[in-house]
């Protein structure tokens, strides 16, 4: 297993932007299907067999809970980008409360399975409008997904869409998240939340 760290605050994907780099494997790394890892019910077990021992951990404290991440990542070669001199990479994190999966986040640059998506379209989700439908018909479909502790009440649960870190630049391991979008849901399925990363 990869080396441990405490971190705190911010979204865990852009609070460890630094140990992506020494996380890429050989391994190919597939998105999996939304079914394939029930939030509140799949285990640590259940990923560890599916995925192999994570590359990198970490944990960190949101909302009070003590959250275990895990990380799995792929480096390709340049012709496999999105966009002509990006670094084509694929991530999976996946969090963990009391060894229950309460979060999973799948990022990719490859061509074959971007996870890019348009910020600009963030405004046009109304907070108690705007349901997770809608919001799958607008930007796409999401690649991250979130539950309590992960997500405060009253919201029930959390999408998200993130562009891994394909930019060479800032960020202690010389690399930057591109963007982000988390969008959480009431009890009615209609969006409580909506934060956005585009810089």
């Amino acid at each position: 297993m990869g080396g441990r760290a405490r971190l705190t605050a911010g979204s865990l994907l852009m609070a460890c932007t630094g140990v992506l780099v020494g996380c890429a494997s050989d391994a190919d790394l597939a998105r999996p299907e939304r079914r394939l890892f029930a939030l509140g019910s799949a285990s640590y077990a259940d990923v560890v067999a599916r995925f192999g021992p994570p590359q990198r951990t970490a944990e960190v404290f949101r909302n009070g809970a003590r959250i275990q991440v895990v990380w799995y990542s792929h480096a390709g070669s340049p012709s496999e980008a999105s966009r002509q001199g990006d670094v084509p990479i694929r991530v999976l994190e996946c969090d963990f409360a009391n060894g229950v999966l309460v979060g999973r986040v799948f990022a990719s640059s490859f061509k074959s399975d971007s996870t890019d998506f348009d910020a600009s379209l963030a405004p046009a989700i109304r907070k108690g409008a705007t349901s997770s439908d809608e919001v799958e018909i607008l930007v796409g479909r999401p690649s991250a997904f979130f539950v309590a502790p992960l997500v405060e009440a009253p919201a029930a649960a959390a999408v998200g869409y993130f562009a891994v870190p394909v930019d060479q630049g800032t960020g202690s391991g010389g690399w930057t998240f591109r963007k982000s979008l988390t969008i959480s849901f009431d009890s009615k399925d209609l969006a409580y939340s909506v934060k956005v990363h585009a810089p």
